[in-house]
């Protein structure tokens, strides 16, 4: 069948006598040359705005002409589409003629092209010919001329430029059964609302990258196979080609898409079909290319060298590796890209949850109310049960006791009903693995929902109460060791599919109960309420934990039934579940998990509507006030908060409501609403990923946005500041956490909390009450002053009001006047921006003053006790000893250098260190030369510097028989050289104290000494026990340096590595370089550590549970092998000794099989063969040594332990739909193949088999998360 012409050149005629035609001509002819010649060399053909422009109309290189239309090698194009066009082409031939050189015309050709038809009085066919003639000898290659005939035939071999030319024209006939993808797409972005932003592209290739691959090497020629693609509904397929097209590169989507059909008619197929120019057509299901009767059409399009996309709906063969699966991606993930384009939060949650693994639901959803195909199957009624229990696991018993009972009728036969319904176009069910889950559940709930009977609701009432209230088995462990429930067998009998399933369930019924109609009136919410009372109606803390992820769709099946139930577990706050609640979390990961979450994001749903915020904002206040705090950062008091946020207020209530509602906090929970009010007030680091929002309960607006007006954002912030102040002035320390605070306050409310400050109810205060008032704004004067330069510092006017207040409090009475100058914060008291050493030495000479002031007044005894006032009692002590006559010292020393009182022995500490520095060695040993006792003498000793000058006099002044007091107690320090130090130190028993001393050497090759570094570490071994404390860092380092040291003795370097194995490992960056070496270069030290790790397949005695120190043993052997990098044979060049492998393998295997452990040590032989020299001498991708052990025919475990040891190396990667994991597979094929050339055979399969597992992983991978957004 001949293909007709869509656009003829009667119609090129008509349109030539339009102005339009001088812009649109040229680009219908750069259009068919560059669909044409994809890459031409050269194609510049101006159009559209550009056709005035001096020079040539066109010019043209490529290197094969295209049919009768484009020349090959290079031509000068020239258009008119005026009524004469001879006269035209006589003019510009000669100008142009005259205006190039005879060398480039002799390598060059002329085309002239008209739309003027020759049949409709134009340029008629003989006189072209003998115009042509006449010019022969003007030096062109050729000359050709296109009229409007030639024009016609010419885009008929692109029927998708046709189409767009027809549409310039205007031209109303065009080939029945045949769509473009731009039409498509056109189409597609018209369904969805006047009001949202364009549907972008994305949402259609989003997890596709295979599909897309494939795709894309069919528009490239790169493959003739048929695209066959599995799509959930009839126009899926269309949609992703349609999308694909653009998100690629503008310009090469033309191209793709002026070669590419949809054809949904057979005639219109046939048609296409006889094209000279291959297309990429995209068949519509109605035409079955997959089926017998559709062979003919698919053959017909292969012969003509067409690209086919095949699109298949309903049942298929999921083994047929050359089908692709177009799946639709998640709610999450439709919600993200839909936001990412525009879309408002709200709008992109509806849409999410409409088309959430259903694009054709999505479809529909966007067209109004259009009924789905299953909503008239003959199996109707049996969906919306399905669509009762949401999703299941087919293989758990527990769920097929649940369902019979949700169904009044049996499993068996009911799914074998429901199964012929999962494989048919645009079901609502989909099955992986027998684990079942209805998509769209929005839309096939109100579809469906007049299905459903009061029946069905009492059956799902008695099934939600059973499976729902089962108790979790995991709370019968400890909460650190629920992270291995499972381990433990201690799960849920019913799947966590289920769970949720019915709670989704239960949420739809209460939200849209409507949709029920077959149902008694009102039949449906009091279902929804006698579950959630039957659930939550006087719990124990294990139900609320046991419901805890379940609890935000519960708390949308009936909220006020749900609040009832919150608001009676908490009405003695004393006495109440969620005590144990929080008392079961821990910090994440192996230490527990958190079980409030769940309620607190149910409390945030709610809290959207004014109906509830009140009584939620009250619960989550009550929750606060008892919660003990933790490392979670999911807290009552941070929901309360993140939902009254001024500047992304996450209800919505009214402004006016909400006051209400945090006043009414303020008045039931004071302490709760006043960290509120904190929380509410301007912050510059505050930031939230705001409230929990209803899956379906429609509370918040469609155009609902996450920000507030500036207006409305000021008048907030001006009623949570006033009645925060008009608490502050009635509480000192909630006015001391304002004047914090005072930065972030509008102007109006730091003047009102500036003049109460100085106000005689603040001024008249006891001084002692006053000082942290005071305290506060001097900090707040120093903060401003030193950081004025930055964004948020206040400006010096206001600064200057703040210090002015705190003149007006400042005390009189040094102890607390001085107070603020002994903090701890040094860096608070910087008020000037020079030099840190300049700052810290006028802050010491505060100091010294301070203490000199009160020493004058009081003595030493108020001296000391001001030191016991303040948070920095050293301080005090250093000050002292600067200003403190010398007949202080007697007081102090020696009487108060064993003091029990901690903030003592810290002023003593102090004292005697300054002392030291302010006169040196010649107090010192004045010091040492007084009438004290030994223990006196070590404790001052202890004071000073770890140093060697110190070691020296503690010989001289405590001798042989008492230096045991200093050794065994002095703290150690760095040094210039601690060889004294680590050895005075190993002698007193104090190994642990040595490591830590001599592991600061390890940086400097001339202190550090292999041979004491050696010593220590064994006299480490020897004396250390669990209750030490040793540092972990600085002992893997000292190993390390050991390590890369000649000098070190191997064979107590292998016992140290022994001993410390489990620290030897990647997070310290430390490994057991030399036990590594001995299990390569000693198969006898392999097959011991492979003994103890392994049982021996000879012995047959019973397990007997194995005390300590052998669990010991085998956890060090197990990590030993774990670690274990390094290759037999490998030298230290990294090169393979082949002698040395094929030995030690020998070797390995003699000893193993003696000892019953052959089979197993093959394994970990498998796994570190992985890591042998990877470059062959003969280019083989492994060492032949090693192929050629790995393919004997002994070592099929040693092949598995390789390829297991493989397959565990990749670690963790991220979805791509499976194209990861071909490529794997790929990979894997090759280097089989490459073995198999070598003779490798045996090898050659398990890496075969290998690839295939990878294939089967692609697939896993391709159907992953289906059942879990």
């Amino acid at each position: 069948m001949d293909h007709p012409h869509i656009v003829t050149a009667n119609d090129l005629n008509r349109y030539s006598d339009t102005r339009d035609s001088e812009a649109v001509i040229p680009e219908l002819i750069y259009l068919l040359v560059k669909q044409c010649v994809p890459r031409p060399q050269v194609c510049r053909i101006p159009y559209g705005d550009a056709v005035n422009q001096p020079g040539w109309d066109g010019i043209v290189e490529i290197e094969e002409s295209f049919l009768e239309f484009v020349p090959e090698g290079k031509s000068y194009w020239e258009i008119g589409t005026g009524r004469k066009p001879q006269n035209k082409a006589t003019k510009v031939f000669r100008e142009r003629t005259e205006a190039i050189t005879d060398a480039e015309r002799s390598q060059a050709s002329f085309v002239f092209v008209t739309p003027r038809s020759s049949a409709s009085g134009g340029w008629r066919e003989p006189e072209q010919k003998k115009w042509v003639k006449n010019r022969k000898d003007s030096g062109w290659k050729r000359i050709h001329i296109i009229d409007g005939d030639k024009l016609a035939d010419w885009v008929r071999e692109f029927p998708a430029i046709g189409r767009w030319m027809a549409k310039k024209i205007g031209s109303i006939s065009s080939l029945g059964g045949i769509t473009t993808p731009s039409e498509h797409w056109e189409l597609m972005r018209l369904q969805s609302d006047n009001s949202d932003p364009p549907l972008p592209a994305k949402l259609f290739t989003l997890g596709r990258d295979n599909v897309c691959e494939s795709l894309q090497k069919l528009f490239e020629n790169t493959s003739q196979t048929p695209l066959q693609l599995f799509a959930e509904s009839r126009q899926d397929g269309a949609d992703f080609v349609a999308a694909y097209l653009k998100t690629i590169d503008p310009e090469i989507a033309q191209n793709y898409a002026n070669r590419c059909l949809y054809i949904n008619e057979e005639d219109a197929w046939r048609s296409v079909v006889e094209l000279r120019t291959s297309h990429v057509l995209v068949a519509d299901p109605q035409l079955g290319l997959e089926t017998d009767a559709g062979a003919n059409l698919l053959s017909i399009a292969k012969r003509k060298r067409h690209a086919v996309i095949i699109p298949l709906c309903g049942a298929w063969s999921g083994g047929n590796p050359e089908i692709i699966k177009l799946r639709s991606p998640a709610q999450s993930q439709i919600k993200a890209v839909l936001q990412e384009a525009g879309y408002p939060e709200i709008r992109a949650q509806e849409l999410a949850r409409a088309g959430g693994d259903s694009l054709s639901a999505l479809r529909r959803y966007l067209q109004g109310f259009v009924l789905p195909p299953y909503a008239t199957w003959d199996n109707a009624r049996l969906i919306a049960q399905a669509g009762f229990a949401g999703k299941w696991d087919g293989k758990n018993q527990a769920d097929q006791s649940a369902l019979e009972m949700l169904l009044g009728k049996e499993y068996g036969k009911w799914i074998e009903t429901l199964r012929l319904d999962v494989i048919r176009s645009d079901s609502p069910l989909i099955q992986h693995d027998e684990k079942w889950r209805f998509i769209a559940r929005g839309e096939a709930w109100n579809t469906l929902g007049n299905r459903i009977t009061d029946d069905d609701l009492d059956r799902l009432e008695e099934t939600a109460v059973t499976v729902l209230g089962e108790r979790d088995p995991q709370f019968d462990l400890p909460k650190e060791e629920r992270y291995a429930a499972a381990i433990h067998n201690k799960t849920l009998k019913h799947s966590s599919l289920l769970r949720e399933g019915l709670a989704e369930t239960l949420a739809l019924i209460g939200s849209r109960p409507n949709a029920l109609s077959s149902c008694s009136l009102h039949k449906a919410e009091t279902t929804t309420i006698l579950v959630i009372r039957g659930l939550l109606s006087n719990a124990n803390w294990d139900r609320w934990g046991s419901l805890e992820s379940l609890l935000p769709l519960l708390a949308e099946a009936a909220p006020d039934e749900f609040l009832k139930a919150v608001e009676l577990a908490l009405k003695d706050l004393n006495d109440t579940p969620f005590h144990e609640i929080f008392a079961q979390e821990g910090s994440g990961g192996f230490d527990g998990g958190n079980y409030i979450s769940g309620l607190l994001w149910a409390l945030e749903g709610l809290a959207w509507n004014p109906d509830y915020l009140s009584r939620v904002a009250l619960i989550l206040a009550d929750l606060a006030s008892i919660d003990p705090g933790g490392n979670w950062v999911n807290r009552p008091a941070n929901s309360l908060a993140t939902i009254f946020l001024p500047w992304l207020v996450q209800t919505v209530t009214p402004f006016e409501e909400r006051k209400t509602a945090v006043e009414t906090v303020l008045s039931e929970q004071p302490q709760v609403g006043w960290n509120l009010l904190l929380s509410l007030l301007p912050h510059s680091y505050r930031s939230t990923s705001g409230c929990h929002r209803p899956t379906w309960r429609e509370y918040i607006p469609r155009d609902w946005k996450n920000s507030v007006l500036m207006s409305e954002y000021w008048e907030q912030i001006k009623a949570y500041t006033e009645l925060a102040i008009d608490l502050g002035k009635k509480d000192t320390e909630k006015l001391g956490e304002l004047i914090n605070r005072l930065s972030d306050l509008p102007e109006p409310a730091q003047v009102s909390l500036l003049l109460h400050l100085v106000s005689e109810e603040v001024v008249a205060l006891p001084e002692a009450e006053r000082l942290p008032l005071w305290e506060k704004l001097e900090s707040l004067v120093r903060q401003h002053r030193r950081f004025s330069d930055a964004k948020w510092a206040l400006p010096e006017e206001v600064v200057k009001k703040i210090e002015e207040t705190a003149q007006a409090l400042v005390p009189q009475v040094p102890e607390l006047k001085y107070h603020y100058l002994f903090s701890g914060r040094d860096f608070d008291l910087f008020d000037e921006k020079s030099n840190y050493d300049e700052q810290t030495k006028r802050l010491n000479e505060a100091r010294q003053g301070a203490v000199k002031t009160i020493f004058e007044a009081g003595g030493l005894s108020a001296a000391l006790a001001f030191a016991q006032s303040v948070p920095a009692p050293n301080e005090v002590g250093r000050a002292l000893g600067v200003i403190a006559p010398k007949g202080v010292e007697d007081e102090i020393l020696p009487s108060q250098l064993n003091a029990e009182d901690e903030t003592m022995r810290q002023v003593v500490a102090s004292f005697v260190w300054t002392r030291y520095r302010k006169l040196q060695w010649t107090w010192v040993d004045a010091i040492l030369e007084r009438n004290w006792n030994a223990e006196q003498k070590a404790a001052f000793l202890m004071l000073l510097p770890f140093e060697e000058k110190v070691w020296h006099r503690v010989s001289a002044h405590l001798g042989k028989q008492n230096e045991k007091l200093y050794w065994q107690k002095t703290r150690v320090g760095f040094g210039r050289d601690l060889t004294i130090a680590v050895q005075k130190l190993l002698e007193y028993g104090r190994a642990t104290a040595a490591v830590e001393c001599i592991a600061r050497t390890t940086d400097d090759d001339e202190q550090f000494d292999a041979r004491l570094a050696t010593e220590t570490l064994l006299a480490l071994i020897e004396t250390f026990s669990p209750g030490d404390q040793l540092d972990r860092y600085g002992t893997v380092e000292l190993i390390k340096r050991l390590q890369k040291s000649p000098d070190a003795d191997q064979d107590a370097l292998f016992k140290i590595e022994w001993t410390f194995l489990p620290w030897l490992d990647q997070f310290s960056s430390g490994s057991p370089i030399t036990l590594e070496k001995h299990l390569a270069s000693d198969p006898a030290f392999f097959a011991e550590i492979v003994k103890i790790v392994f049982r021996s397949k000879n012995d047959e005695e019973e397990d007997v549970e194995p005390d300590e120190q052998k669990q010991n043993l085998w956890r060090n052997a197990y990590t030993l092998l774990r670690e274990w990098k390094r290759c037999p044979g490998t030298l230290p060049d990294g090169t393979l000794d082949v002698d040395a492998f094929n030995d030690w393998i020998n070797e390995a295997k003699k000893i193993t099989e003696k000892t019953g452990h052959w089979e197993v040590a093959q394994t970990q032989i498998g796994h570190i063969l992985t890591h042998a020299p990877a470059a062959d001498p003969d280019g083989l991708w492994i060492h032949e040594a090693v192929a050629s052990v790995l393919n004997r025919r002994d070592t099929e475990e040693m092949r598995s332990g390789f390829t297991t040891e493989l397959f565990n190396q990749r670690g963790t990667y991220s979805y791509t739909a499976g194209r990861e994991e071909r490529e794997l597979a790929q990979l894997n094929h090759d280097k089989a193949k490459a073995l198999d050339s070598k003779g490798y055979s045996r090898f050659a399969t398990a890496m075969r088999e290998f690839g295939e597992r990878y294939e089967r992983e692609a697939e896993r991978e391709a159907e992953r998360d289906i059942f879990h957004d």
